[in-house]
């Protein structure tokens, strides 16, 4: 018959003395650590008669060495306190924790140039045109924000309706009209408010993390076509007419597209280039006085500049309250 049989507990004892009844040394040579084993008195410490303690014997596993003294106790003490540190930092690491040496890293910042150079290194989708605008738009919705402050967030959505405000109705509108040689209509007035749009999306281009930019460049350009469509509703009921029709809100949504692309590839440029850009954007006719087509293109040049003049925090928390003009320095050869 054996000696050992399956218990209750669901583990094999031993009839003549269980499991949890063996000796202290026993459990202690099973369950030691390695503190508790440098901290265990030896077993041939024990006192001779001329009160030395008794030559270490050779084992063939380990020889016995003359030339080389023991490890002490305070030796072995180190050793196993490094060890305990050394797991400490593993299991902190693990958990999620920092452990208080180790310095954090500066996060870098990604600016909205390099941003541009990586979609445009990308490898051009095989998908079709309206799955990849969803696909698009649902990755913006729900991955292009993570990892950014929720006070940050909030921040860049009530600047973006602040700024869309300064833009649309915080300018001199009668008098750039009446400056700029263009009639009192909507059409006027949303022109206008495209190339006030296009100066602060300008100024924060420069300024603003990638992120941040592209989330307060989405909150503005929204705030913006929830009143146009608003704006367009009210033109039409007194007018009688339909004014947010698919082909005008196309017409619309494109001079959108083509002003932002002109502006920025004529201010890059000289004068002529912006010119160029201003009369296809702006007047959209031949026929149109040079004089008024200059004031637009030292118009956008000194304010611009005076953006840039003003902070990002200024911008973001106050908004632009005045559009001030910043006049252009003679030059003395």
């Amino acid at each position: 018959m054996l000696d050992w049989k399956i218990r209750r507990f669901g583990f094999l004892v031993n009839e003549e003395r269980p499991r949890w009844t063996l000796k202290k040394e026993e459990v202690y040579s099973e369950h030691r650590t390695p503190c508790e084993d440098a901290l265990r008195p030896r077993k041939d410490t024990a006192p001779r008669g001329d009160g030395l303690p008794p030559p270490r014997t050779p084992t063939p596993e380990r020889p016995a060495r003359e030339e080389e003294d023991p490890p002490g106790l305070h030796a072995k003490m180190l050793s196993a306190l490094g060890r305990t540190q050394r797991l400490l930092a593993t299991a902190s690491l693990r958990q999620g924790l920092r452990p208080l040496s180790v310095q954090p890293e500066k996060k870098k910042i990604h600016l909205v140039d390099e941003h541009a150079n990586t979609v445009i290194g990308m490898e051009p989708s095989r998908l079709p045109a309206p799955i990849q605008r969803v696909t698009t738009a649902l990755r913006a919705k729900f991955l292009g924000d993570k990892g950014m402050d929720p006070e940050l967030k909030l921040l860049l959505d009530k600047s973006s309706a602040q700024l869309y405000y300064s833009c649309a109705n915080q300018i001199p509108y009668l008098k750039l009209c009446e400056s700029f040689g263009l009639p009192d209509y909507m059409s006027s007035w949303f022109k206008l408010t495209l190339m006030h749009v296009w100066m602060v999306l300008l100024r924060l281009h420069v300024s603003l993390d990638s992120k941040a930019y592209l989330r307060l460049q989405r909150g503005l350009l929204a705030t913006m076509w929830t009143d146009v469509d608003k704006r367009l509703e009210i033109v039409g009921e007194e007018l009688k007419q339909t004014m947010t029709s698919k082909s005008d809100m196309g017409n619309m949504h494109g001079l959108h597209l083509q002003t932002f692309m002109e502006y920025d590839e004529g201010f890059l440029s000289d004068d002529r280039k912006l010119a160029a850009a201003v009369w296809r954007c702006l007047y959209m006719q031949r026929e149109f006085d040079p004089v008024h087509l200059n004031r637009v293109v030292a118009y956008l040049r000194s304010t611009v500049a005076y953006l840039d003049h003003l902070t990002v925090d200024e911008i973001l928390t106050d908004g632009i309250k005045d559009w001030h003009q910043l006049e252009r320095r003679t030059t003395v050869v």
